[in-house]
């Protein structure tokens, strides 16, 4: 019952429906050839994931503390080897595990991103490497 009074079935309603959303839209961009934007599509899904995940995570983790507020006239061992605690804390680590997967992947994607369109010195970079491999490949032809 609390899953739905505080909000996170709501939460992880939302967090599946953007997931999808998300989804469909990086692919529709991927195949009609426009790779950097389904980067960037890509990567504003992953920002509105990680949003809800640490909102999500924030209503677990009170509800974890409640847990152990509610049945703390008992000892707190007692509580932590409830079944409930128990359950609250697995959800708890699998949405902390979502959120770091999610930090990664943003990572990740950012560094696929700028190698597709590399800013200021990375351009001068870029250029200086194709130059650079078109002068080897000049070398070796005049050989």
């Amino acid at each position: 019952m609390n899953y739905y009074n505080n909000g996170l079935a709501d939460l992880q309603k939302s967090y599946q429906t953007t997931q999808a959303l998300s989804k469909s839209y990086v692919e529709r961009l991927k195949v009609e050839g426009r790779e950097l934007d389904a980067k960037k599509a890509q990567q504003k899904g992953l920002e509105d994931s990680l949003k809800n995940l640490n909102k999500q995570y924030e209503k677990q983790k009170k509800e974890l503390d409640e847990l152990v507020d509610k049945t703390n006239e008992t000892t707190e061992k007692t509580t932590k080897s409830s079944e409930a605690y128990k359950k609250q804390q697995i959800r708890l680590n699998e949405t902390a595990t979502a959120i770091a997967k999610a930090k990664s992947e943003t990572k990740k994607l950012q560094d696929e991103m700028d190698k597709l369109n590399p800013r200021g010195i990375d351009r001068v970079i870029t250029a200086n490497e194709k130059l650079g491999n078109k002068i080897k490949g000049t070398r070796k032809n005049n050989r």
